[in-house]
């Protein structure tokens, strides 16, 4: 049996996939480009999953493989391991295979997304406050090391593979 296999855009969305990758995923041909790498990951988890990408995609490692828990469309999670490499144009490709059972929640996965509930919070107090609010510049700050220790762990997650 083929590896299932998936091209994804530098953006995260997929681009074609092989039929073992559409059965691993439960979707047809058609559905495709309804998706990105986000999707089949928890809801809670999608908006890190998605900004680790963006970030991996523009300064990551050219390679990475490992094992995560994968949630195909209506169906229940499950353990993948994957290869991915990112091609000369940019794009990606990746190859996955069930991997027995899915492997625990990360905290590190948990506290990225605690940490980018609270700079999305902040951001809009920040939207709320007059421009000369004594205020705004504390946020402002409070934003920016929010910011600064999300990337850092990001990058220190890609890292690690």
């Amino acid at each position: 049996m083929e590896r299932a296999r998936v091209h994804l855009s530098p953006d995260g969305r997929y681009l074609d996939a092989n039929d073992e990758a559409l059965g691993l995923m439960n979707i047809s041909r058609d559905e495709l480009d309804q998706f990105d790498v986000s999707s089949f990951t928890p809801p809670e988890y999608r908006d890190v999953v998605l900004e680790a990408w963006l970030v991996r995609a523009t300064t990551g490692p050219i390679r990475t493989s490992g094992k995560t828990t994968f949630y195909p469309k209506g169906g229940p999670p499950v353990g993948i391991a994957y290869e991915d490499s990112r091609e000369p144009d940019g794009t990606f490709v990746v190859t996955f295979e069930l991997a027995g059972d899915p492997p625990p929640p990360s905290s590190s996965v948990a506290l990225l997304a605690l940490m980018l509930r609270g700079i999305r919070e902040a951001e809009h107090q920040l939207e709320g406050l007059p421009a000369d609010s004594p205020e705004r510049t504390r946020l402002e700050a409070d934003i920016a090391g929010l910011r600064y220790a999300y990337e850092l762990m990001v990058r220190s997650r890609i890292q690690s593979g």
